[in-house]
């Protein structure tokens, strides 16, 4: 009995994980799409809204916001606090940022992911007319809804392209 039982239970097994691993197959090239359109539609919605009313909607609760000049922020509320404290003396508040995502990357789990891109800034900032270039990237999380949230945000200026 030992000898017929371990044998089936060993297929059960590599069946099972088999079966797993068919079912967790991700269409990596639909969800580098995907994640293209999110970083697009926020961009957009930044330039219509202003950035600091678009980073709740688009920020994981455990974000790591990583700006030049500045001590990591770790956290919505960190982020949330230090627009607060920061409004008109930057880019953060103003609808002249925009940015256009030229590459986006998905692991194969279909799970995390990253895009780049380069941006401008055109607006007023601390009482001047401003115009500002740079580039960027972004670490994003596939949440439970099948939404992506920016998990680490991270961003430098250079010189005008």
């Amino acid at each position: 009995m030992k000898k017929i039982f371990v044998p089936m239970l060993v297929a059960a097994a590599v069946s099972a994980c088999n079966m797993n691993n068919s079912a967790a197959k991700v269409d990596v090239a639909k969800e580098q799409q995907a994640l293209m359109n999110t970083d697009k539609e926020w961009s957009k919605m930044a330039g219509d809204l202003g950035l600091s009313k678009t980073l709740d909607a688009h920020y994981a609760d455990e974000i790591v916001d990583l700006s030049p000049g500045m001590p990591a922020l770790v956290g919505k509320v960190a982020v949330d606090q230090a627009v607060a404290a920061d409004t008109g003396k930057s880019m953060t508040n103003d609808k002249g940022l925009s940015w256009i995502p030229e590459k986006a990357e998905v692991a194969k789990s279909g799970e995390m992911g990253f895009t780049w891109g380069r941006w401008i800034f055109k607006g007023n900032m601390s009482g001047a007319d401003t115009t500002m270039y740079g580039v960027y990237s972004t670490v994003w999380e596939k949440q439970t809804d099948g939404s992506w949230k920016a998990v680490v945000d991270q961003y430098n200026n250079t010189p005008k392209p």
